[in-house]
């Protein structure tokens, strides 16, 4: 899922009801074309993510609720105590199930599993029951073979986790995430508009780390790791934000802080 849905969907959340009108007056102050958003609400109501309550109103759905939910409790994974059991998923899906077999892949990807293999996915997170309402959504579940189980001769090393999860580009990612988070805080705006889009913006690049970041235990992640403390700053600004931003405004309810 691209991160200006996952925007969408979380501001629909927080409002609980959003008349598309709302959306669309605030991505096109974004310089978002009206009928980008329309066609990103209408990819969501197709994946059954949000449901319409009257024309042009719209809520999440139970699937879009878990999900959301699913993703953004990623970041709790940081606190979590790694058990050395891993969640393995074979995968046997044939060239004709190509689509389903992508969207299913990128499905594990944005819950942080990487690739020990093309057709073998991994994650050390308890997945299992994640994975197969994915693959029962994907319509691959007699494809699809999940374990969850610790490895006989030896754990996955931390140069081996670096490379199944590419950590190397997440490490540049967020060294250029540091570097532009400090800058917002550098020069807030205090026009309630502009404050709102500084907002927006810093919910896209928050969405971005919670799909991009697998949020692995520290025993895989490489020493000095930047990942979690760019994140603590990100959605420490991203709070501040909302307990400042004008509670007269109409957008107000809208701008609530992250886990509150």
């Amino acid at each position: 899922m691209q991160s200006i849905e996952k925007q969408i969907l979380h501001l629909i959340d927080v409002g609980e009801e959003v008349e598309a009108k709302t959306l669309v007056d605030i991505y096109t102050q974004r310089d978002y074309n009206e009928m980008t958003i329309r066609n990103n609400l209408s990819k969501l109501k197709q994946a059954k993510q949000i449901t319409s309550t009257k024309r042009g109103w719209y809520r999440l759905a139970p699937a879009g609720k878990r999900w959301l939910s699913d993703i953004n409790h990623k970041y709790a994974n940081y606190n979590q105590v790694f058990t050395d059991e891993w969640t393995i998923v074979l995968l046997r899906i044939p060239e004709t199930m190509r689509r389903s077999k992508q969207m299913f892949k990128n499905s594990l990807l944005d819950y942080g599993f990487g690739a020990y293999t093309s057709s073998v996915l991994i994650s050390p997170w308890p997945y299992q029951e994640v994975v197969q309402q994915l693959a029962i959504e994907n319509q691959v579940q007699d494809r699809v073979k999940i374990i969850r189980t610790s490895l006989l001769n030896a754990t996955l090393s931390k140069s081996e986790a670096y490379d199944v999860w590419r950590l190397k580009d997440i490490v540049a990612f967020y060294e250029t995430e540091l570097d532009w988070i400090r800058h917002q805080r550098q020069n807030l705006p205090q026009q309630e508009l502009a404050l709102l889009n500084v907002y927006l913006d810093i919910g896209m690049h928050i969405n971005d780390t919670f799909l991009r970041d697998p949020m692995l235990p520290i025993s895989l992640l490489p020493d000095h790791w930047i990942g979690r403390q760019t994140m603590d700053l990100l959605i420490q600004t991203y709070n501040e934000i909302a307990t400042l931003y004008p509670k007269q405004s109409e957008y107000a309810r809208l701008v609530v802080p992250m886990f509150s």
